[in-house]
């Protein structure tokens, strides 16, 4: 019969090492060296010091502790403490590590307190340049698939698209509602553009949203146009009141377009030729309205002078000026995203795969990438910024399995 190993009493300042339980495996054991540990003086440490631990291996005798991190993040951590420096996996984000590091009170150079630690000694050096560093918060795979299925999002909601699919196939006797739809389509497929962001979009002066609401771009009034649907949508759902211009009003207008499912292509919505205007008049009327008014609150007050007081309307339009400058700004550059360049022989990329496993869910059949001199501009918003010859990848899309 094997005798039990014996549990020698040691005080917990004094011990050469532990077992660190992680929260998401109780099974695998990490062993740690807490001479490393004391070197950094890390929070993990000063814990486990002051600390009895709740239990012990019976084979060895050495006390074990539940700690915060999950096991990847704790190899991660004393690998990273061993040689000095950022150690990651595929598992674990660049932030999630450095958030973790200031957590433990361990400095790496984007920390908060970075100057503070690193004169106390208590530092590692940051991850190092370089594709093989793992520095995404999320892998890019899922941001493509993100923004593919918002593309697909905007696309099933585009009247124009709908109005070019349908005129194609209209009779001789509803030529008026079905008038030329100025882009390549049958009732079954349709090409479409992408377009690139607008790449100068702050003016010079001294107040540039008065300057930007005074040249009144193509781009503004129309990412304001679907701004104002989203404020149609909320003021119907009474999420928000129609004239309310509060700083509450504005939080809720832009969580509400955060959390639309066209998020920065939401112009799609809006964009309804005139044909087809009179189907959607109190919505589409009522976004018009607001973005008239939000830019003419702009204009009408004038430039802003430091110490100059501001009436709450104007700082609420001035606001969503702002807000559809920044959609603007963060807009995915869909235009390099599924440019030509990089495509293999058969015109495929990661990207326009992840396009086309989006489209698919809703229906959309990815025909092929070319190039067609008519093609329908998306999103709607960025119409017109070529002065010349449109560029961007196209992509002819058949909905053939939707109609």
């Amino acid at each position: 019969m094997s005798k039990r190993p014996r549990v020698e009493v040691v005080a917990p300042s004094e011990r050469k090492c532990v077992y660190m339980l992680g929260l998401d495996d109780l099974v695998n054991l990490v062993h740690v060296d807490m001479t490393l540990l004391r070197h950094y003086g890390c929070r993990t440490q000063k814990s486990i010091d002051n600390n009895d631990p709740p239990f012990y291996v019976e084979t060895d005798g050495v006390p074990v502790y539940a700690v915060w991190m999950k096991r990847q993040m704790i190899v991660c951590f004393l690998t990273s403490l061993s040689v000095g420096m950022m150690c990651l996996d595929n598992s674990i984000t660049y932030s999630q590590a450095t958030a973790m590091f200031d957590y433990e009170g361990i400095c790496v150079p984007s920390t908060s307190d970075a100057e503070e630690y690193a004169k106390l000694g208590y530092s590692i050096e940051g991850q190092s340049m370089g594709i093989g560093m793992n520095k995404r918060q999320e892998s890019l795979l899922d941001s493509m698939a993100r923004i593919a299925e918002t593309i697909s999002n905007a696309i099933m909601e585009w009247p124009r698209l709908e109005h070019g699919l349908e005129s194609s196939f209209a009779a001789d006797d509803e030529a008026t509602e079905h008038a030329a739809v100025g882009f390549t389509c049958t009732p079954t497929r349709c090409w479409i553009r992408f377009m690139q962001p607008p790449r100068h979009l702050i003016e010079a002066g001294a107040d540039p949203t008065y300057a930007l609401c005074k040249r009144r771009p193509y781009w503004l009034a129309a990412t304001l146009y679907a701004i104002g649907s989203v404020h149609a949508r909320l003021v119907i759902l009474q999420k928000i009141k129609r004239e309310d211009r509060s700083e509450a009003a504005f939080f809720a207008l832009e969580e509400g377009i955060k959390s639309d499912p066209c998020h920065h292509f939401a112009s799609t919505r809006v964009d309804v030729p005139k044909a087809w205007r009179e189907r959607a008049k109190k919505v589409l009327g009522d976004a018009e309205r607001f973005a008239i008014t939000m830019l003419n609150l702009v204009t009408s007050n004038g430039p802003f002078k430091e110490g100059e007081k501001m009436s709450t309307s104007c700082k609420y339009a001035r606001a969503c000026v702002g807000l559809a400058h920044k959609l603007a700004t963060n807009t995915p550059k869909i235009g390099k995203m599924f440019s030509h360049g990089c495509e293999d022989d058969k015109g495929v990329t990661p990207e326009r795969f992840a396009l086309a496993k989006a489209l698919k869910t809703h229906g959309i059949k990815v025909i092929k990438w070319g190039n067609d001199d008519n093609a329908l501009i998306f999103p709607p918003s960025f119409r017109g910024l070529d002065a010349g010859k449109p560029e961007g990848p196209c992509v002819l899309l058949g909905f053939e399995n939707m109609r």
